[in-house]
């Protein structure tokens, strides 16, 4: 209307015997396209909705086949398409929709309780099915949830109640329901020899979560996380595995504490932490150079254990298997190694101390022995020296303090110890392969050259040498005892 006002103001007052190209007439026709131009786009902002994105046609499209579909196959790749959304945002809608994530919930029972009552040649799909639900549930779960997304629909009264009887009826019921969806998740055993590359994260999650769950309902956690440690250890090499791995490591030792009357909390309480923890490797970027819990991990050598010889051995195995990951999960993609080396320099000196134990039986021998030689093989396994390179500084130092510790702690009056010859063996090993460096990286192991040469004569010469190259007899031509200046 204001246009239309304004264009016959400017008729009305126009002389037909002006030229329509005045200046005035321009002016006044540039303010009226203005005017309407101002008009047209306000009206199109209060009409219009903002711009839909890739995600959210993703998120409407897989709640619009879950809530209204029954057709078996579109709901599989449905929630197949769930496991496949990375977009926090996006999982959350999903997580927080009420009739969404209940209908997951419903479907799984449903197909989980369909395959077990459908005959053997029928079950397929059913299973098919089962398995992506549970993905599905899983993996919103441990994205953006908590574990109480996991409690069965029917125990929403058992999650808010606070006495101990409910608390006690819920820790069951969830038990059960998480430990079926790992079940359902997790990696099979007839894949777990083969090239994991395109295995989802989510599947080597769900073994740690299957036997988390299982020793925390059965009251034997630390055994059960040890068989977590155990399969994963097994699996090719690859940075989600090595994340899975450290996760179930830092738990196994946290539950070590706990059976030495180290534990706070409830035992719903406790789970509910744990399952934070496991949240933590899942949610990582796949490409993060600092593996979660990788230090940590390895501080197991250095936790307090009983007498037992035994027990002393796993854990440098389970440390070991820790670091032979790491290592060949930074040879796929880059992985922060910081602190690794020096961690496991404290388990190289642990097991040189255990050999030199009074008692021991062959079979212990034997097995510190490979432990030693796998510690030291593994450091110098990277392509090219990548190890003695990069983390030159480390590594020299971790050396030269585990030669140090063996000649001033281990058997410091025992140069002829028959241990002695293995581990001058080994670090002649390291030796030669230091020499063959370039200058700069050869002068960072200096110091664990140094104290290769001291060791050398300590041992062949009887501890005698002082410093390498000074040499003492005592009257009867024996070589004295070994003392440090």
């Amino acid at each position: 209307e204001i246009l239309w006002k304004q264009t016959c103001c400017t008729q009305d007052n126009t002389d037909p015997s002006e030229s329509s190209n005045s200046p005035e007439s321009d002016d006044l026709q540039g303010k009226s396209w203005e005017l309407a131009d101002k008009i047209t786009s306000r009206g199109l902002a209060w009409v219009s909705r903002g711009e839909e994105t890739a995600n959210d046609l993703i998120v409407a499209s897989v709640k619009r086949v879950i809530l209204t579909s029954e057709h078996t196959a579109a709901l599989i790749h449905a929630a197949t398409n769930i496991c496949a959304i990375d977009d926090e945002a996006s999982l959350k809608q999903l997580l927080n929709d009420v009739d969404f994530f209940g209908r997951l919930h419903g479907l799984y029972s449903t197909f989980n309780l369909s395959s077990e009552n459908t005959p053997t040649a029928l079950r397929n799909m059913p299973k098919a099915a089962t398995k992506a639900f549970a993905a599905a549930i899983l993996h919103l779960a441990l994205s953006v949830g908590t574990i109480m997304d996991l409690a069965p629909p029917k125990d929403g009264a058992l999650a808010i109640a606070d006495s101990p009887q409910a608390q006690a009826a819920l820790l069951g019921d969830l038990g059960d329901y998480v430990y079926y969806l790992a079940r359902w998740v997790m990696l099979e055993n007839r894949l777990r020899d083969g090239d994991l590359k395109d295995v989802s994260h989510l599947r080597l999650v769900a073994v740690l979560l299957e036997e988390l769950i299982y020793g925390s309902r059965h009251e034997e956690l630390t055994e059960s996380l040890r068989r977590a440690i155990a399969v994963l250890a097994d699996l090719t090499a690859s940075p989600q595995l090595l994340r899975t791995l450290t996760c179930a490591v830092h738990l196994y030792r946290i539950s070590r504490a706990s059976d030495s009357g180290q534990q706070t909390g409830g035992a719903l309480e406790r789970l509910s932490q744990r399952f934070e923890l496991a949240k933590t490797v899942y949610r990582g970027q796949e490409n993060a150079r600092d593996v979660p819990f990788l230090s940590d991990a390895l501080q197991l050598c250095s936790d307090p254990r009983d007498s037992a010889n035994r027990d002393q051995l796993d854990v440098y195995t389970i440390c070991l298997d820790v670091f032979r990951h790491a290592c060949a999960a930074s040879e796929v993609q880059y992985v922060n190694l910081t602190r690794v080396f020096k961690s496991m320099g404290r388990a190289l000196r642990g097991i040189e101390q255990n050999l030199r134990q009074p008692v021991i039986s062959d079979e212990d021998r034997l097995q510190l022995r490979e432990q030693r030689y796998q510690n030291i093989r593994i450091a110098l396994r990277g392509r090219d020296g990548y190890f003695l390179l990069r983390y030159s500084s480390e590594l020299g130092e971790s050396w030269a303090q585990t030669l140090r510790y063996i000649t001033d702690v281990a058997s410091a009056q025992e140069p002829g110890h028959p241990e002695n010859k293995v581990t001058l063996e080994l670090f002649g090993a390291i030796q030669t392969k230091v020499q063959s460096l370039d200058g700069y990286f050869r002068n960072a192991y200096r110091n664990f050259g140094n104290e290769y040469d001291t060791f050398d004569a300590w041992v062949n010469m009887g501890g005698c040498a002082k410093t390498s190259g000074r040499l003492n007899r005592d009257p009867e031509l024996c070589w004295c005892s070994y003392a440090r200046l």
